[in-house]
């Protein structure tokens, strides 16, 4: 799932964004955070913290590796043993819950999907009553999983906002311009992201690319803001080039939030 290589004798200084100066050495990544840094010899640490680095050593840098890669391949990780634990242990707790789920409305096989579309973009599952509890208010109505997993992460809002703005009441997301997105929803139509061209497509990733190098530089938090229809289908169409970025629907933002747009992604045209 991953290789690479340590430097003898070396530790990594990773420039978390607020540091003092540079540092000679060979450029480097931190593996969990995908921040730059520079291999250093072991003996300078003091030097590149009180610069502001942050130093890590070869032990530190494996444990994050694996730890990258248990993230990036979480949802494989969720089998059907795994669900089926996570259901026994609500229904301790909850009884009927999970019985008003699966098998009732739903088969074990849709939930699993459902949960590994949540942990394949780092929504936790944890608040597990609310999860199930929103699942058998709309399986009822209906069995599709993309509509299924957008209702979900509307009741699961304030924890996934809270979780990328670390309890910031001021969201300073990017946007997408109005343009752009009546461009995406009419070449669309109702199929879906199949039917946009590969000129569209291109546009959209370099334009995504523009607006996150924008938004990070002013420091804001890697997000994208936008309608519910699109939400998943942007996630999806930006999630390999960009795994950074998180996209998230309105539907999600808490009331008593503030939302504001500091980064404009549009197409055919500068953030």
């Amino acid at each position: 799932m991953a290789h690479g290589e340590i430097p003898s004798g070396q530790v990594l200084a990773v420039d978390m964004g607020d540091v003092l100066g540079k540092l000679d050495g060979i450029p480097g990544v931190d593996p969990l955070t995908l921040f730059s840094g520079v291999w250093i010899e072991a003996g300078r640490e003091e030097e590149a913290e009180l610069r502001g680095f942050v130093v890590l050593t070869a032990a530190e840098l494996i444990a994050r590796q694996v730890e990258a890669v248990f993230r990036q391949h979480a949802p494989e990780l969720l089998g059907r043993t795994e669900v089926q634990q996570l259901l026994d242990t609500l229904a301790r707790s909850h009884p009927g819950l999970v019985e008003d789920v699966t098998p009732r409305h739903l088969p074990l096989t849709s939930v699993q999907t459902v949960l590994q579309n949540l942990i394949e973009e780092h929504v936790s599952i944890r608040d597990s009553r609310t999860l199930f509890e929103t699942l058998a208010a709309c399986a009822p109505k209906t069995q599709s999983i993309d509509e299924l997993v957008e209702t979900v992460r509307a009741a699961l809002g304030r924890s996934i906002v809270d979780r990328l703005f670390e309890g910031s009441n001021t969201l300073n997301v990017m946007g997408l311009a109005a343009a752009t997105e009546t461009r995406l929803l009419n070449e669309m139509g109702d199929e879906g992201e199949a039917l946009l061209s590969p000129m569209t497509l291109d546009a959209l990733n370099e334009a995504a690319e523009h607006a996150l190098a924008v938004q990070e530089r002013e420091g804001y938090p890697p997000v994208l803001l936008t309608s519910p229809g699109l939400r998943a289908i942007l996630s999806r169409l930006l999630r390999r080039s960009l795994p950074q970025l998180s996209v998230i629907a309105y539907a999600e933002v808490p009331a008593d939030k503030i939302v504001q747009v500091s980064t404009e992604l549009s197409i055919g045209g500068n953030a």
